[in-house]
């Protein structure tokens, strides 16, 4: 507020009604407990901007109190997973953030014609609500690398200042382990 010397200026301050807090477990995709996740909490109300980190225990469990009313976005991160996002719209008791297991995509991007290595922006766009993009630049070698992409359609888009652009459709699957011969 400014006020300006002799004068009086009326402030009105708006509280929550009350404080929310979002508790649950981060999990896999069998329902074990998944460990030290990143957890960011956002608020998507533009009357009450939130944001607040956060770890998960060793058992998966996580509790942040002194959230303003949802609807909240919650992002998880850990490195042998893909990132999860989670958006809630009512309280809970007991939220699941499930965490896929995620792959590594690594490729490179060469001249059709020289076979030299491109500098290269290299995007890897996956068609959920709200959509999955993950973004790289190509190394001197024209490699580039993602890590922590989940199963799925995806769309790979790679666009240079020296050709043309370029994307590709492909699917993403997980490989369990090989079946073993029962045969005698």
């Amino acid at each position: 507020a400014e006020v300006v010397s002799g004068q009086e200026t009326v402030v009105e301050l708006a509280l929550e009604e009350a404080l929310h807090t979002l508790a649950g477990r981060t999990v896999d995709a069998r329902g074990f407990p998944v460990g030290s996740v990143q957890l960011t909490v956002s608020s998507l109300r533009a009357d009450a901007p939130h944001r607040r980190t956060l770890w998960s225990a060793e058992d998966g469990s996580f509790s942040l109190p002194g959230l303003p009313a949802p609807p909240w976005r919650v992002e998880a991160r850990e490195p042998a997973f893909a990132p999860a996002v989670v958006d809630v719209f009512e309280p809970v008791a007991d939220l699941r953030v499930r965490l896929d297991r995620g792959a590594a995509v690594t490729g490179s991007v060469l001249d059709d014609r020289t076979g030299e290595p491109v500098a290269a922006r290299v995007e890897l766009v996956r068609d959920d609500l709200p959509p999955e993009i993950l973004t790289a630049e190509t190394d001197p070698e024209g490699a580039f690398r993602f890590d922590g992409a989940r199963e799925g359609l995806w769309t790979l888009r790679v666009q240079s200042d020296d050709h043309l652009p370029h994307e590709a459709d492909f699917r993403l699957e997980a490989r369990g382990p090989r079946p073993r011969d029962r045969s005698l």
